[in-house]
């Protein structure tokens, strides 16, 4: 809306609502609201140069390193970092493929069967990467290429290769667990598995 400011000269002068009077002057709209968004980016500028090169302050450096301590500890003792080196796990897991081993599950339950897991053999810098197929006091055999557990046929999707792999029925000791590769196109001679000690099970991979 426009509104007409009568003078003692019988002049008009045309203004809007927006229209502000600054030492009298008239100030024009669109320069104000150009002055506001120039003065917010300026603002916004400001605050990201900060976030990105902030003041190294006492309180940052500690904070960083408290963060970075954190860090190291989460994902040296709780979340491993792993890359996969071989084909044992194909199609499941291929060879130069990146994951990570978790240790949180089994500190509340033990490792159950078709759990994908890490295998210590003498600290944690090489591991085995395996599926738990038979727990604790559990038969395990192989009949031409399928898994028998307690002698009833194991569904096993993941497994899509062909495999001619005989066994005969073993027993799973107390205290271990029955790990497989899912690639039993390997030969049964050069696949590494078997029992394994629960205490050599690092944790379960996350995908």
């Amino acid at each position: 809306m426009s509104l007409a400011l009568v003078t003692q000269r019988s002049r008009v002068q045309i203004f809007t609502p927006a229209t502000k009077k600054r030492k009298g002057e008239w100030l024009n709209p669109l320069s104000f609201s150009s002055a506001v968004l120039a003065k917010g980016i300026h603002m916004a500028g400001n605050r990201l140069k900060s976030f990105l090169f902030p003041k190294l302050t006492p309180r940052y450096l500690i904070r960083l390193a408290l963060i970075a301590l954190a860090a190291v500890i989460f994902f040296s003792w709780f979340c491993i970092p792993a890359r996969i080196d071989g084909i044992s796990m194909e199609p499941t897991y291929h060879n130069g493929s990146f994951t990570f081993c978790c240790r949180i599950p089994y500190l509340f339950h033990l490792p159950r069967a078709g759990d994908v897991v890490m295998i210590r053999m003498s600290g944690t810098r090489v591991m085995y990467l395996k599926r738990v197929v038979a727990l604790p006091g559990e038969k395990v055999s192989f009949q031409n290429g399928y898994l028998y557990i307690n002698g009833k046929l194991r569904q096993e999707d993941y497994v899509v290769t062909p495999s001619d792999w005989n066994l005969p029925p073993r027993k799973v000791k107390p205290g271990h667990v029955y790990v497989v590769g899912d690639n039993r196109n390997i030969p049964i001679e050069k696949q590494v598995f078997g029992q394994v000690a629960l205490s050599r099970v690092v944790g379960k991979v996350l995908w």
